[in-house]
């Protein structure tokens, strides 16, 4: 059997996932807690610092100083609307580095580089791929089709840290029609004259990404992209939290923002619903002493929730729209629409 030294990582706002091309497909490896998702968390405590699953486990036990958002994190710059919204929305504590850009500050006054940080994470996903596939010698990593130089230098400058060699950076719009094409190739033409123009609406946690490929069974291009900041799972699960916040300070008389750690278990709770939904017309929001031993408490309706998001989905449309345009293409000359991505 041939060997693989290539292997791949899914790089995500809240999970990335590890792979390795197989003879018969994609192998997805399981991190240490036999999970096919790993956590994009990195902590420090007493010395020791710990990344994926370990990391979420000690989050309660040091919120400040366990780190979130790694992707949002790459390459940011301090005074730009991004990190200014970041900053509002994480418990840990983001400060303005001598170059301008943002760094993060440790309950101890450690000052830490975003690079330092991710070159961690990155290291400790080659170790858990490692473990099942020692001789891996490079890896592939997907990032936004949208991200900057210095976003894409920041996490090359990170891999070269920890001394792993990142063979290429693949823009997720081209990952996407690579797997399509590789999944669904015996319904592709050959002929590039009869090109099929596949839709492929990719919702992350941290963006919605629009892009239309022209595929055949053996070529790919990618005709246009169209990325959306304002478009993603987070803007849904922050609707809702939003939303049920003002809930139970009506039946309950207590606002979980007055704790990080009630609004950490506030968020999870959220979460849950917001993808139960998916396949439930009523999910139970429920969270055990929230605050002063309280247990909270209540139904949740789809609809109430499809009303609520109602304005961010007709965005949805529009961006769509804007692709195709961008691709000099009519809806009629469309094939297929795909929507994939971790918030989908």
């Amino acid at each position: 059997m041939k060997k693989n030294i290539t292997a791949g990582i899914d790089f995500g706002n809240q999970t990335c996932i590890l792979s390795i091309p197989t003879d018969n497909g994609v192998d997805i490896i399981l991190n240490e807690s036999s999970n096919r998702r790993t956590p994009s968390f990195v902590g420090y405590q007493e010395g020791r610092r710990t990344s994926g699953e370990s990391a979420q486990q000690q989050q309660m036990i040091s919120i400040s100083n366990t780190i979130t958002q790694l992707k949002r994190l790459v390459g940011l710059q301090f005074n730009s609307p991004e990190c200014q919204k970041l900053i509002k929305e994480v418990p840990f504590q983001i400060i303005c580095l001598k170059d301008g850009s943002a760094g993060i500050k440790l309950d101890n006054n450690e000052v830490l580089h975003v690079e330092q940080i991710v070159s961690y994470y990155l290291q400790s996903l080659l170790e858990i791929i490692k473990k099942k596939y020692p001789n891996i010698e490079q890896i592939v990593m997907t990032i936004p089709p949208n991200w900057t130089e210095i976003q894409r230098r920041s996490l090359l400058n990170s891999a070269l840290i920890s001394n792993i060699k990142i063979s290429k950076l693949l823009d997720t719009s081209l990952a996407s029609a690579i797997s399509y094409v590789k999944i669904h190739g015996d319904r592709l033409p050959s002929d590039k004259s009869n090109a099929q123009n596949v839709i492929f609406v990719e919702f992350g946690d941290s963006s919605m990404n629009v892009s239309i490929s022209k595929l055949t069974k053996s070529s790919i291009q990618i005709m246009s992209n169209v990325t959306d900041n304002s478009i993603s799972g987070r803007q849904f699960s922050q609707i809702l939290e939003e939303y049920l916040i003002e809930k139970v300070i009506q039946k309950y008389q207590i606002d979980p923002r007055g704790s990080q750690r009630s609004m950490i278990r506030f968020k999870q709770a959220c979460e849950k619903v917001k993808k139960t939904l998916s396949s439930n017309p009523v999910v139970l929001f429920e969270v055990l002493s929230l605050t002063n031993d309280i247990d909270v408490s209540m139904p949740v309706k789809r609809e109430e929730f499809e009303c609520l998001i109602k304005k961010l989905v007709s965005q949805i449309k529009e961006k769509v729209e804007a692709a195709i345009q961008k691709a000099g293409l009519t809806k009629e000359e469309i094939s297929h629409v795909e929507i994939i991505g971790g918030s989908s």
